[in-house]
């Protein structure tokens, strides 16, 4: 299996972007906002299963 380095502060800033969204808060934005939201939450999985 290939090692790869991974920078933890990268890691950590998608962590903190995706547990910075709570349903309450997200619920409240219009739906444009919303869908920005997912799509960034969906970006953010996309790159973690990159490093799996």
């Amino acid at each position: 299996m290939e090692e790869r380095f991974v920078d933890n502060r990268y890691l950590t800033d998608m962590l903190s972007m995706v547990l910075s969204f709570d349903n309450e808060s997200i619920q409240n934005l219009s739906a444009e906002l919303q869908s920005e939201v997912y799509q960034s939450l969906q970006n953010v999985k996309l790159e973690f299963d990159k490093l799996i």
